[in-house]
């Protein structure tokens, strides 16, 4: 009997064990032969459907894949919107990058430069300032890439 010809793991059942009253043990060694035939099935189906293909990246190439996901995006659905994409002939877009905020950044930081040379007093208090700035304009890039 092949248990994926049934509709279900109870019609499964009544069939193999037409008239007869099975043990506990003999029922759930049933039910798993049932289920283990199923999901081979399910899953020969699915790879008639959808073939699957495998490919490497060296270490490498996976940085450069991982630099250009979106936040949250898995390295195989980028992959496959990429392949996708150049097969309709569409372009590739590039990552965007908020350059808002970098530009903004900048700014406070020239600003905070220009504050400095009309003043002529530079202490230790400015420069731990001026170096703030500068780690927030790091931390922007940082995150925006």
């Amino acid at each position: 009997m092949r248990p994926i010809r049934f509709t279900s793991v109870h019609d499964y059942l009544d069939k193999l064990f037409d008239g007869g009253s099975p043990s506990e043990e003999a029922i759930i060694s049933a039910k798993k032969d049932y289920w283990r035939a199923y999901n081979t099935a399910l899953k020969r189906r699915q790879r008639q459907k959808f073939p699957v293909f495998q490919i490497s990246f060296s270490k490498e190439d996976v940085l450069v894949l991982k630099s250009r996901l979106a936040k949250g995006q898995k390295i195989s659905s980028y992959i496959y919107d990429l392949v996708i994409q150049h097969l309709k002939g569409e372009s590739i877009p590039a990552k965007q990058v908020n350059t808002a905020l970098i530009e903004q950044q900048l700014f406070l930081i020239a600003e905070y430069l220009r504050e400095l040379l009309d003043y002529n007093a530079v202490d230790s208090e400015k420069i731990n300032r001026l170096e703030a700035y500068i780690m927030a304009l790091e931390n922007v890039i940082q995150e925006t890439l």
